[in-house]
């Protein structure tokens, strides 16, 4: 008898014992996957003879058997898988052993979600891929909480940036106490759901870091310093050197000197402007006096 369940964990699976096994989201269907990307009735599968045929009902494309699209149905064997939209099932028989299947390992982010609510148990969490937190039992986080919607929100890590994603959940999502529908994390930022409170744990931010000069920029740093002292120094020397090599009363001599001949000259200047106004007034005075001297005759002898 065959068995039909999840590839990587075995959290739910079944015998074909039905000459019919529907498989979709819908709560009426045999086999039930509560997936985003599984239709209410996906698939169909018809057992004869202990031979299984699929039959696709959506006619969308969305599912694959080993990475093979199928566009109506196909005949599986034993050890198929079967890509239904993101979900991956397995057949298998249990008769037959079979070498256990290695899950794909997933680098570390360096990237984690740090429980700090008081309320649920203290334990760090990786984010490599996407982590889905909710009440759903296939919620990669799962807290019994009735204020936390089945999927209530999802870390998503693309190209080493961390985003969450609030999920339409009733009582919201916060980071650092404001609501967000969507937003980029880092590291030290406080997430809370409805009133559960994590952590998020990462590398610091590039814009935040120092960069380091190289070790060229540097030396040349140094020696373009140490040329500047030395050509300070050097002409400092050279003063003292010129101030050591001659005596320092001749330049004060040679300024009083200076002034001296200066002052000779303004004094001869202003005696040369008292003797020129003195002939200057003096020649004036005599043409004034003959100028009146026949009117002051003329008076007197009247």
């Amino acid at each position: 008898m065959l068995k039909l369940g999840y590839k990587y964990h075995t959290k739910q699976s079944m015998w074909l014992v039905s000459q019919r096994v529907t498989i979709g989201s819908h709560g009426d269907c045999d086999f039930v996957i509560k997936d985003p990307s599984i239709l209410p009735e996906h698939v169909d599968l018809i057992v004869k003879d202990n031979r299984v045929t699929l039959v696709e009902l959506t006619q969308r494309g969305t599912t694959w058997v080993n990475d093979v699209p199928v566009v109506s149905s196909c005949q599986l064997n034993v050890g198929d898988t079967i890509r239904l939209g993101h979900v991956e099932l397995l057949l298998s028989d249990p008769k037959h052993i079979q070498p256990p299947i290695e899950l794909p390992k997933k680098a570390v982010s360096g990237w984690f979600l740090k429980v700090v609510d008081r309320s649920l148990p203290e334990k760090t969490y990786p984010v490599n891929d996407t982590l889905l937190i909710g009440r759903a039992i296939d919620c990669d986080i799962k807290i019994n909480s009735p204020y936390l919607s089945r999927r209530h929100a999802e870390l998503c890590l693309l190209e080493d940036v961390l985003f969450i994603k609030d999920l339409s959940s009733i009582n919201g999502t916060f980071v650092n106490d404001e609501p967000v529908a969507e937003q980029r994390l880092k590291s030290g930022d406080r997430i809370r759901l409805d009133q559960l409170e994590f952590m998020i744990i990462g590398p610091p931010d590039n814009q935040h870091n120092t960069l380091r000069r190289s070790q060229i920029k540097i030396e040349h740093n140094h020696k373009m310093q140490a040329c500047g002292a030395n050509e300070v120094i050097s002409q400092e020397g050279n003063y003292q050197e010129k101030r050591l090599g001659q005596p320092q009363s001749i330049p004060v001599v040679k300024i009083d000197h200076r002034l001296k001949k200066s002052e000779v000259k303004n004094n001869r200047a202003s005696g040369w402007s008292i003797v020129t106004v003195i002939i200057v007034g003096g020649i004036l005075g005599y043409w004034f006096f003959n100028l009146v001297k026949p009117f002051v005759v003329r008076f007197l002898h009247s």
